[in-house]
């Protein structure tokens, strides 16, 4: 199976998730491997070297938004915006987490091989106070459905939700962010550091780092 097939990837380079650095902010860096052909005398050279991918950190989305206020830990009212979570605060998570893939295991009906929704915006009131038309003519919050529908009381009701592609809001509680998502944007100017050095390599660990991913 070829590595595009098997792992994250790039135009010109694929990443792996056997060496990764954690640098805050909802970033893990992983360690990729580049590869480029260019004609030599009567043949052609393959250059392989390593390069970097920036990625969305995995697991719980509660997490992530979190780790991007750098506030990690059981305290979730920093996502609360009654509690907190300032309009101009949200709209930067928003831009940060805007075309990130998630899945629902937990919520009812949902199917073990459901393909990833994608995150287009956040809700600007929490769960709790966010409503919708529930089919019928009437308004409900998005915690009420979760509760009376669902039958899934949300355990932070007072957290913002995520609109997806599809219009379907979705508290963060329910989100698990998919592994492996490249982060296109911007590097953080804080972040600069933490990239240089997880980059730099000597020349022995370089070529290790190598042959190990061209056995991969």
């Amino acid at each position: 199976m070829e590595p595009s097939e098997k792992y994250s990837f790039n135009s010109r380079s694929f990443f792996t998730d056997k060496d990764v650095k954690d640098i805050g902010s909802g970033i893990v860096l992983w360690r990729g491997y580049f590869q480029s052909v260019r004609p030599g005398i009567g043949r052609m050279l393959v250059n392989v070297d390593i390069s970097t991918g920036m990625m969305y950190r995995p697991g719980p989305l509660i997490d992530l938004c979190l780790h991007f206020f750098n506030k990690p830990g059981q305290n979730v009212n920093p996502l609360s915006p009654a509690l907190g979570l300032q309009d101009r605060e949200r709209l930067r998570l928003q831009r940060f987490i805007m075309g990130v893939k998630i899945t629902t295991p937990h919520t009812t009906g949902a199917r073990p091989n459901a393909p990833p929704r994608i995150i287009k915006k956040l809700s600007t009131a929490g769960a709790n106070e966010t409503r919708f038309d529930s089919g019928d003519g009437t308004m409900m919050t998005v915690a009420d459905y979760f509760r009376l529908k669902a039958n899934r009381p949300l355990r932070y009701p007072g957290l913002i939700c995520v609109e997806v592609g599809s219009g379907a809001l979705l508290p963060l509680e329910m989100c698990i962010v998919t592994p492996g998502q490249i982060m296109k944007k911007q590097l953080p100017a804080d972040k600069t550091k933490d990239m240089v050095e997880f980059s730099t390599m000597r020349p022995a660990d370089r070529f290790k780092s190598i042959a190990n991913g061209l056995n991969t």
